[in-house]
């Protein structure tokens, strides 16, 4: 959006509200940014800056935490993290709000989340957890919100164990007061199905997953129906139903184009996904076009460092290989690796895929030294983080297996061959018993 535009919305605020004060200000820039009108949300938050810093009026820091936010919402994630920092330091100040220090240290923290800043966010969530359970009057409304943030951000960093404890404690606490099927109840069940996903709960994440799109199908669609969505249709991928997992990404696709437009961050997620799903069923032209696109969104976004980025990569890659483009998937996948390192111990089970899709284009070179190596450490690391018996693992212990009879190591092929027999009889007796 160009400079000359903002300032010919500020100005057509400033004549529509010039007797406004602050605080009126304030709220209707809020709820333009419910409305999605995010331009017009900007100027009327900027005007209630300025009203408010002309008569030192009590709101300077919601102010500065409402526009913070609005600036994460549009992925602008380096004008959040100075607004919100200005808010943190202005709610220090006497007659400020005492609610709005919480609310920039979470807000700030979502900014340091998405630019893979675990570390930080993590500090702030506890310090705004402690501000929370201190004050009587928010924190039964307050801490399960938070609870849901911190089980997103131990996800995010390769714990889905913690991940999933924090979550069940926020869903208990909405199911005791009734408020489950508010949105704030919904996004903790969202986030329950995504964590029950990474943990190969499969079953379990589809249900928890229903339960929720059952409610939101009678409600206005937001950002956390267009994620649960995205995340019923990424499991319907790895269970097997294709055209299900097709119609839910699609409109996962959509909807967020509808509320946040088609560049994003947020839409990448779902093209990316998309472009598997359309790999696995051999459109590789669509399949192509939708992760380049994802790829492309991501890299305006995010860190280059960012793990997305190297999730990116692999998919990528994974095309390539699919195309026969051996040499160029392993370039793809050796940068992702280069990424998830600096990452580690968070990135883990990401690393643990790229080594064993490294590997898997290295056998498809014949390349079986180096096959071996990056399969042994990659399969460690995915049993480790799935667990033996996931059905994830077939393709690659399989595969992993025909590299070690080449090298004539038969026991240990015999021991992978074995697993995934034992994968397939559970897999069988789950579908018969469906």
């Amino acid at each position: 959006m160009s400079r000359h535009f903002v300032l010919f919305l500020m100005m057509s605020c400033w004549r529509a509200g010039a007797t406004e004060s602050a605080d009126e200000l304030n709220r209707r820039g809020a709820d333009l940014e419910r409305q999605g009108r995010s331009a017009e949300a900007e100027a009327t938050f900027r005007l209630s800056l300025d009203a408010c810093r002309k008569t030192s009026c009590p709101f300077l820091a919601a102010i500065l935490n409402n526009l913070g936010s609005l600036f994460y919402a549009m992925a602008r994630y380096r004008e959040a993290e100075s607004v919100l920092r200005q808010a943190i330091e202005a709610s220090a100040a006497d007659g400020q709000d005492p609610a709005s220090l919480p609310a920039a240290l979470v807000n700030l923290g979502a900014v340091y989340r998405a630019e893979a800043r675990y570390g930080e966010a993590g500090r702030l969530y506890e310090r705004a957890l402690k501000l929370r359970q201190d004050d009587p009057a928010s924190a039964s409304r307050e801490v399960p919100k938070l609870w849901t943030h911190m089980a997103a951000l131990a996800q995010d960093m390769g714990n889905p164990q913690q991940a999933e404890e924090l979550i069940r404690k926020a869903l208990a606490s909405y199911s005791a007061d009734g408020s489950l099927e508010t949105a704030d109840g919904l996004a903790a069940l969202v986030h329950l199905g995504a964590i029950l996903a990474s943990e190969g709960k499969l079953a379990e994440a589809e249900v928890t997953g229903r339960r929720a799109l059952a409610v939101y199908r009678t409600q206005p669609s937001g950002p956390d129906y267009a994620a649960l969505l995205n995340n019923l249709g990424s499991l319907m991928t790895v269970r097997g139903r294709p055209k299900e997992a097709e119609t839910l990404l699609r409109e996962a696709v959509s909807v967020w184009e509808r509320l946040v437009g088609p560049d994003h961050p947020s839409v990448a997620p779902a093209l990316m996904n998309l472009g598997s799903l359309m790999q696995a069923r051999h459109r590789y032209g669509e399949a192509e076009a939708l992760m380049d696109r994802a790829a492309r969104i991501d890299a305006r976004s995010l860190p280059t460092n960012h793990p997305r980025i190297a999730i990116d990569l692999r998919n990528q890659a994974g095309l390539l290989v699919a195309r026969r483009r051996y040499r160029d998937a392993e370039q793809l996948l050796l940068h992702a690796s280069t990424i998830l390192e600096q990452q580690l111990p968070a990135a883990d089970l990401e690393l643990g895929q790229v080594l064993a899709n490294l590997g898997e284009a290295y056998r498809l070179e014949k390349r079986l030294p180096e096959s071996r190596e990056n399969f042994e450490r990659g399969m460690k690391i995915l049993n480790a983080a799935w667990g033996p018996l996931d059905p994830r693992l077939l393709t690659w212990l399989d595969n992993y297996a025909s590299v070690l009879r080449a090298a004539e190591e038969y026991t240990e092929a015999g021991k992978l061959e074995l697993q995934a027999t034992h994968i397939r009889v559970l897999e069988a007796r789950r579908r018969a018993s469906s």
